[in-house]
């Protein structure tokens, strides 16, 4: 059982629930320490479920991390984000593809309503947001949108931390696309604890204390298993370094 320091209670926002079992091991430690605010789940990979029961009987509000850029997409019409072996095309090639206008948006919103359907019937979920932060393009903003509101999930995060200035400034740019389709939506503003740039308890005491009130985005593992699965990631022994930091 992990012991985080008190000043985190109810703080912690963690991302990649289901992207391996350290992760998922990860978040729930946090859950039972009680410093964890927001949970973001990933609909289509293979961890889901593992552990989801205790997680969601640990009474943290959940979020869909909406994913187009890692596994395979749970809709089947989705050649403008997918390679030849059917899987989502990496975070660059993702990028680089929406930035040239080859991204079918009605794709997107296909992808993005069945990821939230899958996730409300195992879950309540109270908000949205992406994963590798996708969802500040703000080419993605209107699919996402009309997704979101047609499933009723009103709020989405937006980064006000410009210590991560791509998603501080893409957030920015997208809100304005995102309210022109859906006025009614509810903006979670979120900081950012950046797992690559040093972090320590003392920068964590430094985060929370510039950051007052909000919640910050974190990216945790008890261990590095990424080896052993289908699928790598950006961040192995970082969020190792950060679980351990969080202590």
């Amino acid at each position: 059982m992990c012991s985080p320091r008190p000043e985190l209670r109810e703080r912690l926002s963690p991302d990649d629930w289901g992207l391996s079992p350290g992760v998922n091991e990860a978040i729930l430690e946090l859950a039972r320490a009680g410093v964890v605010h927001t949970v973001s789940l990933l609909a289509n990979l293979p961890f889901l479920e593992q552990g989801l029961a205790e997680l969601r009987a640990s009474g943290v509000r959940l979020a869909a991390h909406l994913n187009f850029t890692l596994g395979i997409p749970l809709e089947g019409d989705t050649a403008s984000l997918t390679g030849p072996d059917g899987a989502f095309r990496p975070f660059r090639a993702f990028f680089t593809r929406g930035i040239l206008g080859r991204i079918d948006a009605q794709e997107v919103e296909r992808e993005a309503s069945a990821q939230l359907e899958r996730l409300r019937s195992l879950v309540p979920i109270a908000s949205a947001n992406g994963h590798e932060n996708v969802h500040t393009f703000p080419w993605l903003a209107e699919p996402l949108a009309k997704a979101c509101r047609q499933q009723g999930i009103l709020r989405i995060r937006r980064m006000v931390d410009w210590s991560h200035r791509p998603s501080a400034f893409g957030s920015r740019v997208s809100a304005r696309a995102f309210e022109r389709v859906f006025p009614e939506v509810e903006w979670e503003e979120t900081a950012y604890l950046w797992p690559t740039g040093g972090l320590g308890s003392a920068s964590i005491l430094a985060k929370l204390k510039r950051t007052p009130g909000l919640p910050l985005l974190a990216h945790p593992s008890v261990r590095d298993d990424f080896s052993a699965l289908e699928f790598s990631d950006a961040l192995r022994a970082e969020r190792v370094r950060e679980f351990q930091a969080l202590q």
